[in-house]
């Protein structure tokens, strides 16, 4: 008797050279290439398999036909103390065969960054990007470390992001994160935080929401900033008249933006609705299905506001009274702060500030830091 091992995973791969896919309809897609082949830990990898020894069944591999059910095991991977003849992974990360001999690897180094030679990037560990994250493509990992720049691309983290360069999002890239984000700079883009937010220059023209503090140590310029505990700029915050920036503080930064989505939605259907009932004024040719859609987008609607609603009520009972903004620099005018339901607009160039809530109203004082 001798034994076939069953790969789960593909033993061929070459993340080298991979070919985009067509789909049933003749389109290429150039994003998706299957850059990593992932595993996480208990995921059978390999399994024995019988075979007789007189004749290979067809479509077996015979360089996987060994006489002895001895495994090739490498780092992170060992046999199924519930089935002897299964291999699993120990660990969550990528699956490769080195020196013929099955691996598991938990850290992904992208060693030319992600672009169109590794497509989007979806991987269940952490890994790093030896250079830029290019604009149009999307990376998703635990913990993701950027030693280049993130461009135009969207970065999903299950844990926290470092980004060692900078992010140039041209109103188009997005960072998301469970735990925290720490960049050199930012601008045009969107960066979401469960925690914490570090910004170790300046961010121009950029949405901020993150769940605790918010820390831009130069230039905040533009761009709407949201935290439910505590925002610190430390040269200066705003670009003067002309510039919109806007500072809200003492909300959950994750259900404000989920309310925002939910108002986007709103309008779009209201749209939708409104454009209906013109539409169904026209005649009776257009009447009855206009009828038939715009009850369809009223139900639609009628749950969204509910939802709305729901959350908005959770966002008023997490409200933080104690959040403050803290400012050493310049203060220039045209910031919008707003702490609740309470909102101050600076109208004069101001230094070493901060501002609270007291008696239901933004305050102004002074200094910035308390000592």
């Amino acid at each position: 008797m001798r034994f076939f091992l069953k790969h789960h995973f593909d033993p061929d791969f070459d993340y080298q050279r991979l070919k985009p896919k067509t789909d049933d309809h003749g389109r290429v897609d150039h994003f998706n290439l299957g850059y990593v082949q992932n595993s996480i830990i208990g995921q059978v990898l390999a399994e024995w398999i019988p075979v007789p020894d007189d004749a290979l069944p067809a479509g077996l591999d015979p360089k996987f036909v060994f006489d002895d059910k001895i495994f090739p095991a490498g780092h992170n991977c060992r046999p199924n103390p519930a089935n002897p003849d299964q291999l699993v992974s120990t660990a969550n990360g990528y699956v490769f065969y080195l020196d013929e001999k099955i691996h598991v690897k938990r850290v992904l180094n992208l060693r030319k960054g992600v672009n169109s030679r590794t497509g989007n990037v979806y991987f269940v560990s952490d890994a790093i990007v030896h250079g830029d994250v290019a604009s149009g493509f999307e990376c998703q990992a635990q913990d993701i470390r950027v030693q280049g720049n993130v461009e135009a691309a969207s970065l999903q983290a299950g844990g926290s992001v470092l980004i060692e360069g900078g992010i140039k999002g041209a109103k188009k890239g997005m960072v998301n994160a469970v735990r925290s984000i720490r960049c050199s700079y930012a601008e045009n883009a969107i960066l979401k935080a469960g925690e914490s937010i570090i910004v170790d220059g300046a961010s121009m023209h950029c949405n901020l929401y993150a769940g605790r503090f918010i820390t831009v140590r130069k230039r905040l310029v533009g761009g709407e900033v949201h935290s439910s505990h505590a925002v610190y700029v430390g040269e200066q915050l705003g670009g003067g008249m002309n510039t919109m920036t806007k500072v809200v503080l003492g909300y959950d930064a994750g259900l404000l933006a989920r309310v925002e989505g939910l108002d986007t939605k709103i309008e779009r259907l209201e749209a939708r609705l409104d454009l209906c009932s013109r539409q169904a004024e026209k005649g009776a040719a257009h009447k009855e299905g206009c009828l038939d859609e715009g009850a369809k987008l009223e139900r639609k609607l009628d749950i969204l506001k509910r939802k709305r609603a729901g959350t908005w009520e959770d966002l008023e009972a997490g409200f933080n009274p104690r959040a403050k903004l803290l400012i050493p620099g310049e203060i220039r005018p045209g910031v919008f702060v707003q702490i609740g339901s309470s909102q101050m607009k600076v109208n004069d160039f101001l230094r070493d500030k901060r501002f609270v809530l007291q008696d239901g109203e933004v305050a102004m004082l002074s200094p910035a830091l308390e000592k």
